[in-house]
C-alpha cells in the first residue's frame, strides 16, 4: 500500500502538482503511518479515537476562527466552510471596439474582483463580430 500511494504521489507531482489532486493519497499515507504507530506502541483504540476527535475539533475551530476575521459578518451567516478571499488588483480600462475592457495593470493572469468584461491580457488582434459582446469575437493575424 505504501508503494502504491508513493507512486501515485510521484505521478501527481510530475503531472499536476496541485494539492487538491493528492489529498486522498496523502490521507491514506497518514492513516497507514498512524495505524503502524498505534500497533507498534500498542495504543488502545479508545485513546486513538479520543485523540482523533480532539484533533478534528481543533482543526475545525481553528478554521472557523480564521474566517471570522476575513469575511464580513453578513457574508459569513450560514457558512460552515469559507472560501478564500481574492485580492483586489488595480485595473486599467481599454477600449475594444464598442466595449470597455478591464485589464490588470500588473503582469497578472487573473482578473479577481474586477468589473466585467475583463481580460488578463491586452487583446490587440481581437475584435467584436458585431457591436454586441453576446455575438462573440474574431481574431486577425496582424
Amino acid at each position: 500500500m505504501y508503494g502504491v500511494c508513493a507512486l501515485n504521489i510521484l505521478f501527481w507531482f510530475m503531472s499536476a502538482p496541485d494539492p487538491r489532486f493528492a489529498w486522498g493519497f496523502f490521507g491514506i499515507l497518514v492513516s497507514l503511518s498512524l495505524a503502524m504507530i498505534v500497533r507498534l506502541f500498542n495504543i488502545n483504540a479508545k485513546t486513538v479515537l479520543i485523540l482523533l476527535f480532539a484533533f478534528m475539533i481543533m482543526a475545525i475551530s481553528n478554521q472557523q476562527e480564521y474566517w471570522r476575521y476575513m469575511l464580513p459578518s453578513d457574508y459569513r451567516k450560514g457558512l460552515t466552510v469559507y472560501p478564500s478571499q481574492l485580492p483586489f488588483k488595480e485595473m486599467q480600462q481599454l477600449k475594444l471596439d464598442s466595449i470597455t475592457l478591464q485589464v490588470p495593470l500588473t503582469n497578472d493572469d487573473r482578473c479577481y474582483y474586477a468589473k466585467l468584461p475583463c481580460s488578463p491580457m491586452t487583446l490587440q488582434h481581437v475584435h467584436l463580430r458585431t457591436g454586441s459582446i453576446e455575438d462573440g469575437f474574431y481574431g486577425t493575424l496582424k
